[in-house]
């Protein structure tokens, strides 16, 4: 028995398939962030590629987080689960992950022409919280283009970068 098929206790049978598209879709997201780190060359954001990991780390670094390119699905922030798959790219785009004493803590994002009221509903039906950057369209993944989104655990506070509209 591998350890993809295994039941685990108080599990329906029928769940292993749900397991085994979750760990899927969780391995795909961690290839996307993969690219930005620059471990597969993109044509358009090559040349950017150390400003925009630079950044990253800065927002991670002033919120007590760690970047990583390892992924997680959006519910291991919150209580309900989510499907990759289900979610909005008008809120889900361009994926940053954010690690805390070995715990998923926050997803940012930075969609073109984001949609902030998608984004709260998302974050209501999977009960976590999300917050958007003070500047608009200050998303370190094209500056002047990408909005910020940061979705966090219920009750996480997000402090912002200047660039972003925090304090200096």
């Amino acid at each position: 028995m591998t350890k993809e098929s295994e039941e685990k206790p108080g599990k329906a049978a029928g769940d292993t398939g749900l397991i085994r598209s979750t760990r899927q879709s969780e391995a795909r997201y961690t290839r996307d962030a993969e690219k930005i780190k620059g471990l597969v060359c993109d044509r358009i954001y090559g040349h950017q590629t150390e400003r925009i990991i630079n950044d990253a780390v800065r927002f991670g670094t002033l919120n007590g987080w760690q970047w990583s390119t390892r992924g997680f699905p959006l519910h291991r922030l919150g209580v309900r689960g989510a499907l990759w798959w289900e979610l909005d790219h008008e809120v889900f785009d361009h994926l940053f992950y954010y690690w805390a004493e070995r715990k998923p803590a926050a997803v940012a994002t930075m969609p073109y022409c984001g949609n902030f009221y998608n984004a709260r509903r998302m974050a209501g039906k999977y009960e976590v919280d999300v917050f958007e950057a003070p500047k608009p369209q200050s998303g370190w993944w094209k500056p002047g283009d990408s909005d910020l989104f940061v979705f966090v655990r219920r009750g996480t506070v997000v402090r912002w970068l200047p660039e972003q509209g925090g304090q200096p």
